[in-house]
């Protein structure tokens, strides 16, 4: 199983995963590695997920929730879909295919009709980590956005100036959500579970035993750190970068034997998918529509350079023959 991650953020939600697949031979063959698989799924152009486990049923599943919704569902519209006819979908699957298996996702996206809104004091926390890391009598140029900015001043307007545990800070920007789905095919169920705003959530291969627990001061970095960067693009890498850095730094401390290739950080955007790691540029429905430093050949390939020089290609879970999904761990 892969190591997957979702960060929930008040403006951005990033969805990070390795690109390795594990292909499992009933033969007694040993196990296949590749490393070239984009594990992000896009449900429509403001929801995206990522998928671990058992690459055949988390592809039936997620392509059915897919065509049950519109371009413009909301989120909330696709979790009302989950409540209702995912244990149907999964007896459709075992049906179809006399298998089983475990599925993870997380699942992040918008609410485009509802504004954002943020509880004080877990505000409050977050914008004080990073200067609280560095000790007393020190300074920073913080960045915070002039949303949340303007949030906190309304708020403050309506309360004597003051700001108090309990309030809520109304921002104008869509609400975010982000949830987990982990799903035991064989037995028909699934347990769902909201990722609250300035929380994380990860998927791993040996959850037993391991917590990856994301410092809370990275995510504070995240939001209200401090920027040197000269433009949005430029802070997008940077931001990109560090989980990046993280998650790598995880894989090699619990020796993750199953995590490998490319470790890939996307945005959740109300326009589509954005990687901006230098690699991918914005996906939108399995296909480049801005290119980073990617070269594509056509709307199927999509290529990178390897260390020795030599040109590999990316995939992406649903563009793969339904016969191999079956061998396919993610």
């Amino acid at each position: 199983m892969s190591l997957i991650l979702g960060v929930h953020l008040a403006k951005k939600m990033f969805l990070v995963s390795d690109t390795r697949a594990t292909t499992r031979y009933s033969d007694g063959r040993p196990d296949k590695y590749d490393d070239d698989l984009i594990k992000a799924f896009v449900l429509n152009h403001q929801i995206d997920a990522l998928e671990a486990g058992d690459a055949a049923p988390a592809s039936f599943i997620l392509n059915d929730l897919k065509s049950k919704i519109k371009e413009s569902s909301s989120f909330d519209e696709l979790e009302s879909i989950i409540d209702t006819d995912l244990k149907t979908i999964i007896s459709e699957y075992v049906n179809s295919t006399g298998r089983y298996g475990n599925v993870a996702l997380i699942i992040a996206g918008f609410n485009p009709t509802k504004k954002q809104t943020i509880e004080s004091s877990i505000l409050g926390n977050n914008m004080s980590n990073p200067l609280k890391a560095r000790g007393e009598g020190t300074h920073m140029h913080q960045s915070i956005d002039q949303d949340i900015i303007d949030g906190l001043v309304n708020a403050m307007s309506k309360n004597n100036g003051q700001l108090t545990k309990g309030m809520y800070v109304e921002i104008d920007y869509p609400q975010t959500r982000m949830i987990t789905l982990e799903i035991d095919v064989r037995n028909c169920t699934f347990v769902k579970n909201e990722v609250p705003l300035y929380s994380y959530v990860a998927f791993h291969p040996n959850q037993k035993s391991v917590t990856v627990v994301v410092p809370p001061l990275l995510l504070s970095e995240l939001e209200f750190g401090e920027r040197n960067a000269v433009n949005l693009e430029s802070v997008m890498y940077k931001d990109a970068e560090t989980l990046m850095s993280f998650v790598n730094k995880e894989s090699i401390k619990y020796k993750f034997a199953t995590v490998g290739g490319h470790i890939l950080a996307a945005i959740v955007s109300q326009n589509g998918l954005l990687f901006p790691t230098g690699h991918i540029g914005t996906i939108i429905d399995g296909k480049i529509v801005m290119l980073g430093s990617m070269t594509v050949r056509n709307s199927e390939k999509i290529t990178y350079k390897l260390k020795d020089g030599k040109t590999g290609e990316y995939h992406f879970v649903e563009q793969l023959d339904p016969s191999k999904l079956l061998l396919l761990g993610l």
